[in-house]
C-alpha cells in the first residue's frame, strides 16, 4: 500500500509516495475531500453535502455534482488493492482513512492538544501558561515541531462559491490560526526568558507576518531587540506597530506598548520577564546512546501523561536505567514547579525510603522532615518529580511509596530497579 499525504495547512496539497497527484484540480472535490476527512470517521448525509457545496442548485442538481466529486476523489486516491477510502451509502457517506494516511492538520491538532494536557498548562490554552520556567526543554522542542506543521492559512488556496462552504472553511482557518499564534507567542516568550534572542526575534516575527497587528508580537520583538543590544531596531519596530496599528485598526498602541517604547529610548532595559529558577538535584547529563533517543521521548510522554504516576525502570542494568532515567528528567526539567529530585538510594546514610528522601531534600527547603507524617505532609500539594534509583523490594519501603502516590496527587515517580513493584499506580516502562 502506497503511502497518501494531504497538505491542508497552507495550499491543498496531495502526494503519493512524495510524487504529487495533479488530478485533482477541482475546487470543489478539494473542499469535499478536507470536510470528510475533518468529519472523519463520523458519517455525512449526501443532502448535508450538497447543501454545503453546492447550496444555489436545485436538490437533484446539487446531488448529481455531489456524485461527480465523489467519482473524481476515488479516480484520484484509490488504487488497486488499497482499502476502500470513502464508504458510500444511499443516504451518507464517510472518509475511511488508512493508517498510513498523513494528514497535517490532524497532526499539528494532536501535538497541540497533547502539548497543552502536559505541565505547565494541565488543559489550559498555551496564552494561559504560567512562568515561562516552567515550559521545559521537551515541551519547548514539542512545541517547535508543532508550529513547523503550521504551513500557512487553512486551505490558503482553495475558492469555492458557495458562502456555507466559505463559513466552514472560516471557522477552521480561525481556530488553527490562533492555536499557532498562541504556541509562536508562548515559544517567543520562552527563548526570552531564557536570554535566547535571535530565537525569540524568530518567534516573534512569525506572528507579525501572520497577523500585522497583533501587539503582543510586536511588543516581543521589541523586547528581544532591545535585550540583545539593537536599540534603534527596537525603536523602529514600535514606529513600525504603530503605523500598521494606525492603518489597518485605526487605533494607537496600547499603553503597556508606549511605556516600553520610552523606556527603550531612555536607555533602560525592559523590565525582564519573570523565569523563577526551578529547584533540582540533578547531576550533571550524561547522554544516552543514541539507539535509546526514541524511548527518552517516549519516557519523557508518559511521565507528562496525568494518568502514570509511577514509571519503573525494570531490569539488571540498573546503572544504564539511571543515566536513562536522568536524561528524561533534565528534558522535562521545568514541567514540575516543586522540582526534580534524583534519590540515589544506595548511596544515602539513611536505610529507608522515607529518611533518604527527607535527606535529599532538606538541604534545599530547610524543613525538618524528621518522620513520614512530616514527609508527606510537607509534599502535599506540590507538583515534583521523584527519581528513585536502586529502590528494593522492602516491605515498609513499598507501603510508604503507595501512601506518598496517594496523599501527593500531584506526584510523578520514576523508579529504577532491579523488579517490578507491585504497586496498583505502576507502569513498568519496557526499554
Amino acid at each position: 500500500m502506497t503511502r497518501l499525504s494531504i497538505t491542508l495547512l497552507g495550499a491543498f496539497e496531495t502526494t503519493r509516495e512524495e510524487r504529487p497527484i495533479t488530478v485533482l484540480k477541482l475546487s470543489a472535490a478539494r473542499g469535499l475531500l478536507a470536510y470528510l476527512l475533518l468529519e472523519a470517521p463520523a458519517w455525512c448525509n449526501r443532502e448535508t453535502l450538497a447543501d454545503l457545496f453546492w447550496p444555489e442548485q436545485l436538490a437533484a442538481r446539487g446531488l448529481h455534482s455531489l456524485r461527480q466529486a465523489l467519482s473524481r476523489l476515488r479516480h484520484a486516491l484509490q488504487q488497486p488493492g488499497d482499502p476502500p477510502f470513502l464508504e458510500i451509502e444511499r443516504e451518507r457517506i464517510r472518509c475511511l482513512p488508512a493508517d498510513d494516511l498523513y494528514l497535517d492538520v490532524w497532526d499539528f491538532t494532536q501535538r497541540i492538544t497533547q502539548i497543552t494536557n502536559w505541565p505547565p498548562f494541565n488543559g489550559k490554552t498555551l496564552m494561559q501558561s504560567p512562568n515561562p520556567a516552567f515550559v521545559s526543554d521537551f515541551v519547548l522542542t514539542a512545541l517547535r515541531e508543532a508550529v513547523e506543521v503550521y504551513r500557512g492559512d487553512f486551505l490558503s488556496n482553495l475558492r469555492h462559491d458557495s458562502l456555507p462552504f466559505e463559513d466552514w472553511i472560516r471557522l477552521q482557518r480561525e481556530r488553527y490560526h490562533r492555536q499557532a499564534l498562541e504556541a509562536l507567542y508562548v515559544l517567543a516568550a520562552v527563548y526570552e526568558a531564557q536570554g535566547n534572542y535571535a530565537q525569540a526575534c524568530l518567534y516573534a516575527r512569525r506572528q507579525i507576518i501572520m497577523e500585522s497587528w497583533r501587539e503582543e508580537a510586536h511588543q516581543q520583538l521589541m523586547r528581544a531587540l532591545a535585550f540583545s543590544g539593537q536599540r534603534s531596531a527596537a525603536l523602529e519596530q514600535y514606529q513600525r506597530c504603530r503605523e500598521i496599528l494606525k492603518t489597518e485598526l485605526g487605533v494607537e498602541p496600547a499603553a503597556s506598548a508606549t511605556t516600553l517604547y520610552e523606556r527603550i529610548r531612555q536607555g533602560r532595559r525592559p523590565p525582564p520577564t519573570p523565569y523563577g529558577a526551578v529547584p533540582h538535584n540533578l547531576p550533571r547529563r550524561i547522554p544516552c546512546r543514541d539507539e535509546r533517543e526514541a524511548d527518552v521521548r517516549r519516557l519523557c510522554v508518559r511521565l507528562l501523561d496525568p494518568a502514570w504516576s509511577l514509571v519503573t525502570l525494570a531490569g539488571p542494568e540498573q546503572a544504564d536505567n539511571a543515566r536513562f532515567a536522568l536524561e528524561a528528567a533534565a528534558r522535562l526539567h521545568g514541567s514540575f514547579p516543586d522540582g526534580s529530585w534524583y534519590v540515589a538510594l544506595n548511596e544515602q546514610p539513611a536505610s529507608d525510603l522515607c529518611n533518604a528522601l527527607a535527606h535529599t531534600l532538606n538541604p534545599y527547603w530547610n524543613a525538618a522532615l524528621d518522620t513520614p507524617e512530616h514527609v508527606l505532609h510537607f509534599l502535599h500539594g506540590k507538583t515534583l518529580l521523584l527519581i528513585l534509583a536502586g529502590l528494593s523490594a522492602d516491605a515498609a519501603d513499598i507501603a510508604f511509596l503507595g501512601e506518598l502516590l496517594r496523599r501527593v496527587p500531584r506526584i510523578k515517580v520514576l523508579v529504577v530497579a532491579a523488579q517490578r513493584l507491585n504497586l496498583l499506580a505502576e507502569h513498568v516502562f519496557t526499554v
